[in-house]
């Protein structure tokens, strides 16, 4: 599974779209999903989090020459204080969010890219 967690813009991830083998799974904060769906990603790859949502996803990675090996991590949506729209008309449409990756393994979970909301 390819994943992308939103902080991206438009033409970046139009680019990730032509470009994907795959359809690529999208993360990103309440009031998003119609934005995404004109971009024409599938309802089924766009996953839209409300903060302290959480999902687990199972990834694949190349190995270390010996194929491929499966992880498992936590994607978590946190707060972020700011406020959202581009004019007079559009505020507070949209949750601004940061982003926990957590490794889950079988004995601990390992912090991989707790992003700056």
């Amino acid at each position: 599974m390819t994943a992308f967690i939103i902080s991206l813009d438009t033409n970046t991830i139009e680019t990730l779209l032509r470009r994907s083998k795959r359809m690529p799974h999208f993360f990103a904060p309440l009031g998003n999903g119609a934005y995404f769906k004109s971009l024409g990603v599938p309802e089924s790859n766009t996953h839209i989090m409300d903060w302290w949502d959480s999902k687990r996803l199972e990834v694949e990675r190349p190995g270390d020459g010996r194929g491929t090996q499966k992880r498992t991590v936590d994607i978590t949506c946190t707060p972020g204080q700011h406020f959202t729209g581009r004019t007079l008309w559009d505020t507070f449409q949209t949750l601004w969010a940061g982003w926990a990756i957590e490794e889950v393994s079988d004995a601990s979970v390992k912090k991989l890219f707790p992003t700056p909301c």
